[in-house]
Parts: C-alpha cells; structure tokens; sequence
C-alpha cells in the first residue's frame, strides 16, 4: 500500500465561497466515503473561474475509482 497525492484543476462558474460550501455538501460527504480517501483540500478561484481539490488517497493493488486518473510510475 502507498499514498497517492491527486491535484485537478477545472473550470467552474461558481458558486463560489459560503454559497460552494453549502451547495456541494453532499459531494463532499459523498468523496468521503470513496475507498482509499484520507484527506481532500478544495481549492478555488472565483476571479480566474477555476475550481479543484488536491486529494490524499490510499492506493492498494487495484486503484481507487476517485484517482483513476493518476499515471502510474
């Protein structure tokens, strides 16, 4: 087993800030529960459009559905 660091970035209308916090709880809740996660981050930028996460994830042998997209070394 080891830890994989997965850092997106993405284009996002909003909302953001409060408004990003109340509206993606369930989302939140949801990646919680995702095999392998430990930690997440979230990350925005309402001037640039952009949102994302940066994400601690524990890897076994098969790959974690949330971090798919992680090259493999």
């Amino acid at each position: 087993m080891s830890n994989k660091l997965l850092q997106l970035h993405f284009a996002f209308n909003g909302p953001f800030g409060s408004e990003m916090s109340r509206q993606l709880v369930e989302l939140a809740e949801s990646i919680n529960q995702e095999p392998g996660f430990i930690w997440k981050i979230w990350t925005e930028s309402e001037k640039n459009y952009e949102a994302g996460g940066i994400y601690l994830l524990r890897m076994r042998r098969r790959r974690s559905p949330i971090s798919r997209s992680i090259p493999r070394a």
